[in-house]
């Protein structure tokens, strides 16, 4: 049986993931807000630290983040700093990070290069403010790596029968804890 982890509240997180958060509009405020929220504060948490975690041209996933703009459950929504444009760059020349085909004000997303656990930006073209992105983690990805037979139908058929896997963030914060990832920031 695995191992169910607590969803931390703003204060048993050190000062540097504070400080992190709060830059970006999820400060003790925001996590006063949702009051005992616990999905809210594990989508917030699991997201910061996959994209903490992870460089593109020299850069922390994280440090793309200018300010929250929604949370739901396994989804985060935010406004891209410095612009969307040399964020989709930095995605488009990256080797983990599929190419976001598209302009910047239409519908457009880019995926991780791995097939579990994947980071997944989106926009969509309904939205005013093109530096408008949301990311989620999939479970179960749709791309293992880069380049033809990458994709296979296993994969494909998988992702499609968890396409809302994404909101069980308790899931992905255990997944990520045995994986190594963001330990003292996922579990006390």
């Amino acid at each position: 049986m695995s191992a169910n982890y607590p969803a931390l509240a703003w204060g048993d997180l050190g000062p540097p993931v504070q400080g992190d958060l709060a830059a970006k509009g999820l400060g003790a405020a925001w996590f006063s807000s949702i009051g005992k929220d616990e999905e809210l504060r594990r989508t917030v948490l699991v997201l910061y630290v996959k994209m903490s975690g992870m460089k593109i041209g020299g850069r922390r996933l994280w440090d793309f983040v200018g300010r929250q703009l929604k949370t739901t459950p396994g989804r985060l929504e935010f406004i891209v700093a410095p612009q969307v444009e040399a964020f989709m760059h930095a995605l488009a020349t990256s080797r983990t990070f599929t190419k976001p085909e598209k302009a910047p004000s239409t519908d457009w997303d880019s995926r991780e290069f791995v097939a579990t656990l994947q980071l997944h930006f989106k926009h969509f073209n309904g939205w005013p403010d093109k530096n408008h992105v949301e990311v989620h983690i999939d479970p179960h990805g749709l791309y293992s790596g880069p380049g033809i037979g990458r994709i296979n139908v296993v994969e494909m058929i998988v992702h499609a029968c968890t396409l809302q896997a994404y909101k069980n963030v308790g899931s992905i914060q255990r997944k990520l804890i045995e994986k190594g990832w963001g330990r003292t920031v996922l579990n006390k």
